[in-house]
């Protein structure tokens, strides 16, 4: 191998070497936008599911006030039948 022929075997090399980094970081930067855009996304999902089980929680509550409230009501008309029987 001649000295030209190292030459331009070397210039290969590193030209090779820099395309490479260069598509590396451009390839990390693609990779990383993604990334922050499913995090956004994971989150906007997380929230809707919070409100979504908050909301869930509220009527639960909401219908175990109002089955004990029937539940007295009920119980207030046997009391007050059983005293009218006596």
């Amino acid at each position: 191998m001649d000295w030209l022929q190292f030459v331009i075997f070397v210039f290969t090399i590193g030209g090779l070497s820099l395309w490479m980094k260069t598509e590396s970081r451009a390839d990390h930067k693609a990779l990383e936008a993604r990334i922050a855009e499913n995090r956004m996304e994971t989150n906007s999902i997380l929230q809707a599911i919070q409100q979504e089980s908050k909301d869930f929680h509220r009527e639960i509550n909401r219908e175990i006030k109002d089955f004990h409230g029937r539940l007295c009501s009920l119980e207030e008309r046997y009391l007050q039948f059983k005293m009218n029987q006596k």
